[in-house]
């Protein structure tokens, strides 16, 4: 765990990484995919230990937990709610930024219009996990 959220602490944690691997098995750890929350300092701090970073994938349990949370989605009545989270459930299994794409398509298709405490939820949704960090 990390007591600050800084890029100089998150960039000593993949140092102390990097450096460990190699002490134990000889080999210049590179990897180009980071899995965390939505914090810039850990990027920041990937970034400035590892030569690339090609992918930046959102921790799964930080994002549900958020959306969960959020009152564009507590506002939403089930059934609504419940087919919604499946379905969001769904998307995380996509296999490719091609897959997410489309099927997200046919999320947004399938729940605009619904009620406007959808219409809400899927505003909050685009603007927090779709677009916030293009590039990732």
């Amino acid at each position: 765990m990390c007591c600050s959220e800084k890029d100089e602490a998150f960039k000593f944690i993949f140092n102390a990484v990097k450096e460990s691997v190699y002490e134990i098995y000889k080999v210049d750890y590179q990897p180009t995919i980071l899995v965390a929350d939505a914090s810039d300092a850990i990027t920041n701090g990937f970034k400035e230990v590892f030569e690339q970073l090609s992918q930046r994938v959102m921790c799964w349990f930080h994002m549900k937990k958020a959306y969960e949370d959020h009152e564009s989605f507590t506002a939403i009545k089930n059934p609504h709610k419940d087919n919604i989270r499946q379905d969001i459930y769904t998307l995380q299994l996509s296999e490719s930024k091609e897959i997410f794409d489309s099927a997200y398509g046919l999320f947004k298709k399938k729940w605009n219009k619904v009620h406007s405490s959808v219409d809400e939820f899927l505003i909050y949704f685009d603007k927090v996990w779709i677009y916030q960090h293009p590039g990732w």
